[in-house]
């Protein structure tokens, strides 16, 4: 077949390597892909989803984009999550967005280790919205699993 490989990974070569390209227009086709790469990121992408994140240039994408890849990452099983998150969360004391998101990917990580830190970084730094949808959101992945929300009591 003359083409691509359908298969290979294509996150990487035309996302992770291209978001901070010093080509313009590099750059915002990869951040026009957000919400695709949001969709069919694998377990493998983690640790470059952590540079991506990581990265100083990371604070020039738009406040959505920020917050959406954030989130997104907590939908991985890594073991560098937990720990990622616990490490940027007081560097965003200033964007209630953000922290929100981290906190959904915290939860999103489903496990007793993740409620424990969810607790550890509410008591840190407590992000307040006046929309009701956001605190529903960072807690809606318990909802479903009284496993590990039981992890979350009595300490909330």
């Amino acid at each position: 077949c003359i083409g691509i490989d359908v298969t290979s990974d294509k996150l990487t070569e035309h996302f992770f390597n291209k978001i901070y390209a010093t080509d313009t227009a590099e750059r915002k086709r990869a951040q026009k892909a957000i919400e695709y790469v949001a969709g069919n990121l694998n377990d493998e992408h983690a640790q470059l989803m952590i540079k991506l994140i990581e990265d100083k240039r990371f604070h020039e994408l738009e406040m959505a984009e920020k917050t959406r890849l954030m989130r997104v990452l907590g939908n991985l099983e890594s073991k560098l999550i937990l720990p990622f998150y616990e490490k940027v969360y007081p560097e965003y004391i200033d964007s209630v967005s953000i922290q929100l998101a981290i906190l959904t990917g915290v939860a999103r990580q489903k496990n007793s280790k993740s409620g424990a830190t969810f607790l550890k970084l509410l008591n840190s730094e407590l992000p307040v919205s006046s929309d009701r949808y956001d605190i529903h959101d960072i807690f809606e992945p318990f909802y479903d699993s009284l496993e590990t929300a039981v992890s979350l009591y009595p300490g909330l």
